[in-house]
């Protein structure tokens, strides 16, 4: 205690390591479309200073929802007791930091972080900024190889290639987006125009990404909100009118947007014909492949899992087995967050997981944060497209907007979370 105190004399004072927090907080945010090194840099510096106010002032405040997210983390950890691929398990253990990361970095008085309104609005403004970056990149190489115009608005190419100049997959930007979308619409009485304009655009982006299950997301969202608000309004007559208009609006939407159509039809016949060959961008078929061979690893696995660091490997076994190919060759995971918890760490690593949301849940509907739990479906809904905590793109956002959410009310003001 002595050398503690000590020490704390000649460090920075407390002021001046809020507003490096602060700064750093706002670089995660703002790097994470861009670049993942920058952004774990970013981390990296943001919980060092985090420790740094701790041993200076030795004030910490604890949610239960830090519990359970250090839980999530020790079920991963435990897991590499019996993976086989220890030097694969090390490198998923590195991006699942970010599990205690955020974590640690709220457990601190959170005056010293932006209130929710102004982190949607760097969001959007660091999202609109990486649009239009991706869609400068896309324009050069189009035209210096002399791509036809109908090209550029193909979703088999901007599918693949459009958020890649970012190295950003389409679900993971399409989720970025929609999280801006959702935030700005339940703050909508702070948010100016201007960053509505830049949602116009980030919409043009998601549909040319043609990310079908995020897509389908934002339309049932839209779908129930104005349901919603016409019976609340007008009663039956309203929630007539509101159905008949959606469905005149959806309709005219999909005659005059080919790439919309076209993605759709396709989908269409995936799972009318279920010919893998005709359909492999996104399949429903591969992802039904996917499935099989993730259940056939948890049925021989299903309390300790096979170990984080095993999991491709397990499934490229079944993959041949299954005679999938195109499995084999791409390496693929699940894209299902909640097989991939199960495969890696058994039962107790998808309780944990869904523990998150229960607590979260509870949070939400207790202070009737509705913004929240839109959130919360987002993110449960995305656990059936992509395995997420996997990824860094995935577990950052996943980590950074529930820890931060759930310290903040719905006003964007601090909740109360008890110091020890």
């Amino acid at each position: 205690m002595a050398l503690k105190h000590n020490l704390s004399v000649y460090w920075p004072h407390e002021k001046l390591i809020d507003n490096l927090i602060y700064l750093s907080f706002l670089g995660i945010v703002v790097s994470y479309p861009f670049s993942i090194n920058i952004n774990s840099m970013f981390i990296i510096a943001s919980t060092g200073l985090v420790l740094l106010k701790y041993f200076k002032t030795g004030k910490v405040f604890f949610s239960y929802l830090y519990l359970f997210f250090f839980l999530l983390f020790l079920t991963r950890l435990g897991s590499l007791l019996y993976t086989e691929d220890i030097n694969s398990g090390v490198r998923i253990m590195m991006r699942s930091m970010s599990l205690i990361a955020f974590p640690l970095i709220l457990m601190l008085n959170d005056k010293a972080l932006p209130r929710k309104t102004f982190l949607i609005k760097i969001f959007i403004l660091a999202t609109t900024f990486a649009c239009v970056y991706c869609f400068l990149k896309n324009a050069i190489f189009l035209t210096n190889n002399d791509i036809p115009i109908q090209r550029w608005l193909d979703w088999r190419y901007n599918n693949y290639h459009l958020s890649r100049h970012l190295e950003f997959g389409p679900n993971y930007f399409s989720l970025l987006i929609v999280l801006n979308i959702i935030g700005a619409f339940f703050h909508r009485k702070l948010i100016p125009p201007f960053y509505l304009l830049c949602l116009v655009l980030q919409v043009l982006f998601i549909i040319l990404l043609s990310s079908r299950g995020l897509l389908l997301f934002l339309a049932i969202f839209s779908t129930t909100y104005t349901i919603y608000l016409g019976f609340k309004r007008f009663k039956f007559l309203g929630l007539l009118f509101s159905i008949v208009i959606l469905s005149l609006l959806f309709y005219t939407i999909f005659k005059t947007v080919p790439v919309l159509r076209q993605r759709f039809v396709k989908t269409y016949k995936e799972l009318v014909v279920g010919d893998m060959e005709k359909n492999k961008v996104g399949g429903i078929v591969t992802r039904k492949k996917k499935i099989n061979a993730s259940i056939n690893i948890i049925k021989e696995n299903f309390f300790i899992g096979v170990g984080i660091g095993d999991v491709r490997n397990e499934l490229t076994h079944q993959f041949k087995i299954l005679n999938f190919q195109e499995g084999v060759e791409k390496w693929y995971d699940a894209h299902n967050q909640y097989l991939e918890s199960f495969m890696a760490s058994g039962i107790f690593g998808v309780i944990c997981f869904l523990s998150i949301f229960v607590y979260c849940f509870r949070h939400a509907l207790n202070i009737q944060d509705y913004h929240l739990l839109a959130v919360l479906i987002l993110f449960l809904f995305f656990g059936l497209l992509e395995s997420y905590i996997e990824t860094h793109k995935g577990i950052v956002i996943f980590s950074l907007v529930l820890t931060y959410y759930v310290s903040n009310n719905k006003n964007g003001t601090s909740c109360q979370i008890s110091q020890i």
